[in-house]
């Protein structure tokens, strides 16, 4: 029995008008930044995910290359190993008859949001979908491959999913309880009664007679006499929306949902009469699409991956992941070589700049927390029960240096190859000026945890852990005394920016500035209630705070302000390296890795970042100059505003705007292609706060 998917888009971020994107994944692949997709498999190797774009596996989901970029589809099938369809926003219909490598678009007939297709052949398909104007919900149908479509049921409710349990007899469901039934191959749809005005997201069934629908408020309704009638078999967990459903045998499936209370994954071994909690604290931010390519292999999607089981469910890991682990701390020695720990005694380590990344083999299975290299041929990592690992070859090999404590080591901080300090549970710090071979213990100044250690120089530094605790030592570390910032909530990471000025931040968006070295410290309004895990300033404005739920913001000038910059992950992101003021890395939970080349920031498509700080306000004169079609202008923004880029004609009429937003300062480039313009004189403007500055351009054809 083979099983389709339904996808329910809640949001949808559209990737076409952007050029360089803030954050990209690295690990693991591939990663779906536009939100909800769905998955067909042709068996357990061979299958296509719909969004971001269409995308191929052949080895069950290890690695996955893109098939169209043209097209990015809420639901996907094949009618058979060489044809298939899939459906998306706008009225999108595309078909292929090479087994996915090309598509081509169909016109469906209408401009509806399309959230599923069902294909009884070839040549036969059904789609379902919306009009996000309140206009209801359409049936359409199509006899001669897509080449023309007629409606077969409009009505004013919404229809979001489709399913056929043989080529004559289907059903429809959608909002507010809608539930249709055909018995004609989709030709005509009845009107069933469900007793319900909760809304069906997704409805499957496994033989004529029996059938399970799934929607909002943890509703899940099953029939056993082809829909005459539903009975209520809601599992007993609170969920705002359940997304999809998946049986795999009469008795056993599986239901996953978004936003739930406990999790969102549940299983029945006895058709629904009884749900259980599958996997804990995987699918931390809901899922959204299921399917099972037998009984024993199954994919499932979240918020941005895509899972596997081989065990009918029973557990589920990322196939094409590097690892799986959560990674605690990132460090790069230049823009080429850096460094991962994580936990299980992971380390991996990139020599291109994190184009690809490698497993080390270390000497302990205990979860490292924090790595650092003072130098680049010699570094140190550390974790849990006291253990410390030390290379002196670049991370090939890597040795215990012995700490001499149980404790869990959370920070560790060198101020040479020679000078190292290292921080954990219960109030420890160590200190090594031999290069990790002795590690000697300061006297306790607390019995906190203790979650960072940084220094200025070579003798001012902080530690910091939970319920507000800040040490404060100004002789290398033989004492520390404590800071009282007249806050109680737990500090997570700490930096110097200068020898006067350092931030700390903590839990529910706490953020302390202060302003001589740590002895007195401010509150900032960062206006965000989650955790910053880890910060770092690029310079001594700009700093980048990323949080435990994928969140990563921004500050231009030293913690007066922040702002938001786009994530691709809800995953929490643990730490953060900037290699220099562009180019910078974030790894957390599930094995996420980020990489940023433009500051975080996403700009409009054309523009790109340069590797130049900008100390003003300017704009270049465009070159080429004279030019035929394409030119490229240059500008300089000195500190975060809004920014307008106008291109006008010689008698002053506005022809294309090329920048309308805020930017971060930094230098840039866009282009502008004259392709559909007149030969002549044209004047381009800046405009940015008090800054305006005209410039005169010649396009000659």
């Amino acid at each position: 029995m083979k099983t389709y998917i339904l996808v329910i888009s809640v949001f949808v971020l559209t990737g076409s008008v952007f050029g360089q994107t803030g954050w990209n994944w690295e690990n693991p692949v591939p990663q779906n930044n536009l939100g909800y997709w769905s998955s067909y498999f042709l068996n357990d190797n061979t299958g296509f995910i719909s969004r971001g774009p269409v995308k191929k596996t052949t080895d069950g989901g290890s690695t996955w290359t893109d098939q169209n970029p043209s097209f990015t589809g809420k639901c996907i099938m094949f009618s058979s190993v060489s044809t298939g369809y899939l459906c998306g926003d706008n009225g999108l219909v595309a078909k292929t008859t090479d087994g996915g490598a090309s598509w081509l678009a169909l016109n469906p007939g209408t401009s509806y949001s399309l959230e599923w297709l069902y294909c009884l052949s070839d040549n036969v398909c059904i789609i379902v979908g919306w009009h996000s104007q309140g206009s209801g919900g359409i049936i359409n149908k199509t006899t001669d491959g897509g080449a023309t479509w007629a409606t077969k049921l409009s009505i004013s409710n919404y229809i979001f999913s489709v399913s056929f349990p043989d080529a004559n007899t289907g059903y429809a469901s959608g909002s507010h309880g809608t539930m249709y039934k055909t018995t004609n191959s989709g030709e005509s749809w009845v009107q069933q009664t469900t007793g319900t005005v909760e809304s069906f997201n997704a409805i499957k069934f496994i033989n004529d007679n029996t059938g399970y629908t799934v929607g909002s408020n943890s509703m899940v309704m099953r029939t056993t006499d082809g829909g005459s009638n539903w009975v209520n078999k809601s599992i007993p967990y609170s969920c705002t929306v359940l997304s999809d459903l998946c049986f795999t045998t009469a008795l056993t499936g599986f239901v996953v949902g978004a936003s739930c209370a406990d999790q969102s994954l549940f299983s029945t071994t006895d058709g629904g009469d009884s749900w259980n909690i599958v996997i804990p604290m995987v699918l931390s931010y809901g899922g959204n699409s299921l399917f099972f390519s037998s009984a024993n292999t199954g994919f499932m999607g979240d918020e941005s991956r895509l899972l596997k089981t081989t065990n009918a469910g029973q557990n589920w890991f990322i196939p094409s992941a590097l690892t799986n682990n959560h990674l605690n701390s990132v460090v790069f020695t230049d823009i080429n070589n850096g460094y991962i720990a994580g936990a299980s005694g992971l380390i991996l380590t990139t020599s291109n700049s994190g184009a690809n990344w490698s497993k080390i083999n270390t000497p302990t299975t205990s979860d490292l927390y924090n790595i650092y290299f003072p130098v680049p041929a010699t570094g140190f990592a550390a974790g849990s029960s006291g253990v410390i690992l030390k290379t002196i070859n670049s991370g090939l090999n890597w040795s215990i240096s012995a700490s001499g404590v149980n404790n869990d080591i959370t920070s560790l901080y060198f101020s040479d190859v020679n000078t190292g300090y290292a921080s954990g549970s219960q109030g420890m710090i160590l200190k090594t000026t031999n290069s990790g071979a002795n590690w000697v213990q300061s006297n306790p100044v607390t019995s906190n945890k203790l979650n960072c250690i940084t220094f200025t120089g070579t003798s001012i530094g902080l530690c910091c852990g939970v319920n507000g605790t800040i040490l404060k030592t100004t002789n290398s570390g033989v004492s520390w005394i404590t800071i009282n910032a007249g806050v109680s909530g737990n500090i997570n990471t700490a930096q110097f920016i200068d020898a006067n000025t350092a931030f700390l931040c903590g839990d529910n968006g706490l953020t302390l500035r202060s302003t001589n070295s740590g002895s007195n410290w401010g509150s900032l309004n960062i206006n965000y209630n989650h955790s910053v895990k880890s910060l770092y300033f690029v310079n001594s404005t700009t700093g980048i705070f990323v949080f435990d739920n994928g969140a990563i913001m921004k500050t231009t000038n030293a913690g007066t302000s922040f702002y938001s910059v786009a994530s691709p992950t809800q995953y929490g992101l643990n730490s953060l390296f900037m290699v220099n003021a562009l180019t910078g890395f974030s790894a957390g939970a599930y094995g996420t890795i980020l990489k940023t080349t433009n500051g975080g920031e996403t700009l409009p498509l054309g523009i790109q970042q340069n590797n130049e700080i900008a100390d003003e306000f300017s704009l270049s004169q465009n070159y080429p100059n004279p030019f035929n079609p394409n030119t490229v202008i240059k500008f300089q923004v000195a500190s975060y505003k809004f920014v307008k880029l106008t291109v006008y004609d010689v008698v002053g009429r506005e022809v294309a705007t090329l920048v309308n937003q805020h930017m971060q300062p930094g230098s840039y480039s866009v282009d502008w292609d004259g392709t559909n313009y007149p030969s002549g004189v044209y004047f381009y403007r800046l405009e940015s706060g008090d800054y305006t500055r005209t410039m005169k351009m010649v396009l000659i054809k």
